[in-house]
């Protein structure tokens, strides 16, 4: 359940160009880098008069734009992007909007209209693509250390990056470097030049992100707790890491031994996190993944959280109730769920927690 979380069809294929060969500085995507091939699990639209691409054309420019429904300044910049597309369009430059989205999603906001009644679909006036397996999402977003959208990717017509950044900030930037890349005269080496200084203390960070994330595609669980090993070290206090090593450790790898001990240290060491307490504990009782639940173990974490916040947090009050549940202590699961359900108000998660309460009521009467 959200509240209880304190952080946030054909498939492409993984690509392996040149931008991830090396050592590992060249896993790095950046100005002057070859972009990887093109390769999208879905084209849903073209802009009028295009056909999808089926690769980058030497001497046409491209521009790849990560976005996603729910994104507002992605939605807001659209008319601006159909805009650039239209007024290039002679100019042999494709602009592609990537979502990492599923295919109906996608499709579905294309056909919704926005609050002035004008459809989706007739504001993207440019070729609209998925990624669900964000293959494509790491090739460039990550290999780019880019992590917020919408973000744009000039291709040249060498095929290579010319320009990445925000596509309507600052204003006027994203339209200025393709006029000057359509045009011959854009100065790659000065933007790769401030971008190389910008980027060059996030590469130590980028580097064990991505393979982390190329493990994942792969599936190669080992490798990815081998990589958030090396982010647990050089930065111990970063509780998302920390976390995914535990929730990875339980349910995808079903090594519960190894996930109940690093538990156990992460509980010891911030004892004082009611937070974090109650998201362990709550994951432990909740999470149809996990084969084997330690309700010894969810229950030191509730019962501290609860204690941290003076039995007056409707979230942790609902997890102490799930757990004597689920120990099949029905009386107590009713008693502490009241409470919460008498404490949360007209909260949204309201609705929740009187659900909750109805079902163990339920149990206790019979």
């Amino acid at each position: 359940m959200i509240r209880h979380t304190v952080v946030a069809a054909t498939a492409a294929l993984l690509i392996t160009g040149p931008a991830f060969a090396g050592e590992d500085e060249d896993l790095i995507l950046g100005i002057g880098d070859r972009a990887p091939a093109l390769d999208v699990a879905h084209w849903v639209k073209t802009a009028e008069g295009q056909k999808p691409p089926v690769a980058f054309e030497e001497g046409k420019v491209y521009v790849m734009e990560f976005w996603a429904t729910w994104c507002g300044p992605c939605r807001r910049g659209m008319p601006h992007i159909s805009e650039v597309q239209e007024r290039f369009a002679d100019y042999d430059v494709t602009i592609i909007g990537v979502s990492d989205e599923p295919l109906p999603v996608v499709y579905n906001f294309l056909v919704s209209k926005d609050k002035e009644d004008t459809q989706w679909n007739d504001k993207m006036r440019y070729t609209v693509a998925t990624d669900p397996d964000r293959s494509v999402y790491l090739d460039y977003m990550l290999a780019a250390g880019q992590n917020g959208i919408p973000t744009a990717f000039i291709i040249g017509k060498t095929g290579e990056v010319e320009w990445i950044g925000h596509p309507g900030w600052p204003e006027g930037a994203f339209d200025a470097a393709l006029d000057g890349v359509v045009r011959d005269t854009w100065d790659r080496a000065e933007f790769k030049a401030s971008w190389d200084k910008k980027m060059a203390p996030m590469i130590k960070d980028i580097i064990p992100r991505l393979k982390l994330e190329r493990a994942k595609a792969a599936g190669d669980w080992d490798t990815v707790i081998d990589q958030l090993d090396v982010m647990i070290a050089a930065k111990p206090n970063d509780l998302n890491a920390t976390m995914e090593k535990f929730n990875l450790l339980l349910k995808r790898m079903n090594r519960p031994a190894q996930a109940y001990a690093l538990g156990h240290t992460m509980i010891d060491a911030h004892w004082d996190n009611p937070q974090l307490l109650n998201m362990m504990a709550w994951t432990v009782v909740d999470d149809p993944a996990i084969v084997k639940r330690d309700l010894a173990f969810a229950t030191k974490a509730a019962e501290r959280a609860n204690e941290l916040t003076k039995s007056k947090d409707p979230a942790v009050l609902d997890t102490v109730a799930r757990i004597w549940f689920e120990k099949g202590d029905y009386q107590k699961a009713v008693k502490w769920q009241s409470k919460a359900v008498d404490l949360v108000g007209d909260h949204p998660m309201a609705s929740d927690l009187k659900k909750a309460l109805e079902r163990y009521e339920k149990a206790l009467d019979n």
